[in-house]
């Protein structure tokens, strides 16, 4: 009769304890890994975050030069002055002559003190 061996083949070895350098380990740890060998969509991703990156920073550099320019100017507003008229004469030149005439009308009432009552206010609006 023969022996049957129940031994996995596989291994050579007989103690799977033992480390032994496999030939196929070996010669895979040989080969060069190229690290940079990324997928076209990551290395797009880590250039837009470059360029966002960076035009954070001159966005940060921008701000703070108009902050300190606004600063250091402190112009004081000059006040325009509002146009008067003197002569109400120069004014109806403008009009057209056909209606000269109404607008002087209602220049005339609304020069008048009509002395309209106050508008009394709703307070049961919106209850």
């Amino acid at each position: 009769m023969e022996e049957k061996i129940y031994q996995n083949f596989d291994q050579p070895q007989d103690n799977p304890l033992e480390i032994i350098p496999d030939k196929k380990i070996a010669t895979s740890e040989l080969k060069p890994i190229n690290k940079l060998s990324l997928s076209p969509k990551i290395t797009l991703l880590i250039i837009l975050g470059a360029i966002i990156f960076v035009l954070f920073l001159l966005s940060l550099v921008i701000t703070q030069s108009r902050n300190s320019a606004n600063k250091s100017t402190n112009i004081i507003p000059s006040i325009t002055p509002v146009p008067t008229v003197t002569d109400s004469n120069t004014n109806y030149s403008l009009i057209p002559s056909p209606y000269q005439i109404d607008f002087q009308k209602i220049n005339n009432y609304s020069s008048q003190d009509l002395n309209l009552p106050i508008p009394q206010i709703d307070t049961t609006v919106g209850q």
